[in-house]
C-alpha cells in the first residue's frame, strides 16, 4: 500500500461503508450508503433513478444485468476510486451529505457507523489492493426489498410502493419505472449469491415496500442461523404493521438483536389518512402482535420509526403520549422529498404555534432544530394541490381530518 494512504489525513476522509457495506435500493440499483449520491452513469432508457456503474470500458446496471455478482458490483471503478479517495484523504462528492453535516459540528453517518462498525482504517490499508478493488465480505447489509407494499402512504411513491402507480400520474408525478426493476427480491438467485458475502455479518437492516411480504428473505435468514452467523447479527425491520411474523417467528429468536421499527406516523384518522389504505384497528393489533412477540424474548424489542411531515408535526405531543410507554423508543424521520411534505416550508408563526403545543415533550429540542431551518411557504400551495388531488381520489378530507392544523394554512388552500 502506499504509504501516504495511511497519513493523519485518511482519517479524516475514511469510512467502513464503501469496505464493508451493501445497500440496495427498491429498483435495483447499489450505492455506497442510503445517504450517499448513486455512482457511476445514469440510465438513458428508464429514468435518473436506473444507475450503471462502469469497470474498464463496460457498463453494468446494478443487479439486474451483473448476475447478483456483489464481487463485480463493489470492484466497478467508481467504487473502487471512492476507496481510494479516501485512503489518500481525499472527500469523494458523493459522501457530501456526511461532510456538510460534519463541518457544521453534527454526527454524520460516517462518524456513526465508525464508532458502529468493527473494520478500522488499518484493517482497510492492510486489505485494499494498489487499484482499489477489495475481497467482498459484508458487515453491515441495508436491504431495501423491491416496492411490493399494500399500503399508498401519503408522503411515499411508487419506488418504494408498487400500489402508487395508479395515483402517481394523476398528482403529475412522471413516468413510473418498469416494475420488473423491483421485482429482484423475489429471485431465489440473489439469496443464493448473497450468502457467499455473509460469513462476517454483524448488522442487518430490512426494509421495503414491506419487507414482511418478501418471504423468500426467508432462506437466507435461516442460512444465517444454520451457520452460526445469526448469533453475531443486530437485525432491523421496519414494517407497517399490517403483515405479522408468523412466517418468521421461529428464526427471530435466534439473532443477536432484533429490533422491530413500527412505521406508524399519527393517530386513528389521522394515520389512516397518512398510510392509506390502512385501518386503525389493524394497526393497532398488528403492533400489539410485535409488542405481545418481543416481550416473550430477551434479544427483541419494538419501536416506532415516526415518518414526520407537515402533515403530523403539529400532532407531536398526542403521538408520542400514546405510544412512549408502549415501545422502547420512538424514532423520527423527516420527509423532504417531495418538498411540499417538509415542515421546514411552514411560516414562523405556524413553526412557533407547534413548538408552543409540543413544549416539554422529549422530543421538542429536536423538531425545534429542524423547524429553525428555512423554507419556501410557497411550496404549501403545492402542498394543497396535490392533496385535494388525492382527497377527491380516495374520498378523503384533509380539512376534516386535521381541522386544528388545518385553520392555520387554509390561506394557501387556494
Amino acid at each position: 500500500m502506499n504509504q501516504q494512504r495511511s497519513g493523519g489525513m485518511a482519517s479524516k476522509s475514511f469510512c467502513p461503508l464503501p469496505w464493508k457495506h451493501l445497500a440496495t435500493h427498491p429498483h435495483g440499483s447499489i450505492t455506497l450508503c442510503c445517504e450517499s449520491e448513486q455512482i457511476g452513469r445514469q440510465s438513458e432508457s428508464y429514468d435518473k433513478n436506473e444507475l450503471i456503474i462502469t469497470d474498464k470500458g463496460r457498463e453494468y446496471k446494478t443487479l439486474h444485468t451483473t448476475d447478483y455478482d456483489f464481487n463485480k458490483i463493489h470492484n466497478s471503478e467508481s467504487f473502487r476510486q471512492v476507496r481510494l479517495d479516501m485512503l489518500n484523504g481525499k472527500r469523494p462528492s458523493v459522501c457530501n451529505k456526511c461532510w456538510d453535516s460534519e463541518d457544521v459540528g453534527n454526527t454524520s453517518k460516517r462518524l456513526h457507523e465508525l464508532n458502529r462498525l468493527e473494520y478500522t482504517l488499518e484493517d482497510a490499508i492492510t486489505e485494499t489492493k494498489e487499484d482499489g478493488s477489495i475481497d467482498v465480505d459484508y458487515e453491515f447489509i441495508e436491504l431495501r426489498l423491491g416496492n411490493h407494499c399494500n399500503l399508498i402512504c401519503r408522503t411515499c411513491n411508487p419506488v418504494s410502493s408498487s400500489r402508487w402507480n395508479k395515483e402517481w400520474k394523476l398528482i403529475g408525478g412522471g413516468n413510473n419505472l418498469p416494475q420488473p426493476l423491483f421485482n429482484w427480491p423475489l429471485d431465489e438467485k440473489f439469496w443464493d449469491k448473497l450468502t457467499e458475502h455473509s460469513s462476517k455479518l454483524r448488522h442487518v437492516y430490512i426494509n421495503g415496500g414491506e419487507p414482511l411480504l418478501i418471504d423468500k428473505h426467508l432462506k437466507w435468514l435461516e442460512y444465517l442461523v444454520e451457520n452460526n452467523i445469526a448469533k453475531n447479527v443486530a437485525l432491523t425491520y421496519s414494517t407497517n404493521t399490517t403483515v405479522t411474523g408468523e412466517t418468521y417467528k421461529e428464526v427471530w429468536p435466534h439473532f443477536k438483536h432484533v429490533d422491530f421499527m413500527l412505521s406508524i406516523d399519527c393517530l386513528e384518522k389521522r394515520n389512516e389518512f397518512m398510510r392509506y389504505p390502512s385501518k386503525w384497528e389493524k394497526t393497532l393489533n398488528g403492533a400489539q402482535w410485535f409488542i405481545d412477540y418481543a416481550n416473550k424474548h430477551n434479544n427483541i424489542i419494538t419501536s416506532i420509526c415516526q415518518t414526520n411531515s407537515l402533515i403530523n408535526v403539529y400532532y407531536h405531543k398526542e403521538f408520542y403520549d400514546y405510544w412512549e410507554s408502549k415501545v422502547a423508543y420512538i424514532s423520527p424521520n423527516w420527509v423532504n422529498d417531495p418538498d411540499y411534505y417538509d415542515a421546514r416550508i411552514l411560516p414562523d408563526n405556524v413553526k412557533q404555534d407547534i413548538l408552543d403545543k409540543i413544549k416539554g415533550t422529549k422530543r421538542y429540542q429536536n423538531i425545534k432544530n429542524y423547524l429553525s431551518l428555512k423554507g419556501d411557504d410557497r411550496l404549501l400551495y403545492k402542498f394543497f394541490e396535490k392533496t385535494n388531488i388525492l382527497d377527491k381520489n380516495r374520498k378523503e378530507s384533509y380539512k376534516d381530518i386535521f381541522p386544528e392544523f388545518y385553520e392555520k394554512i387554509r390561506k394557501y388552500d387556494v
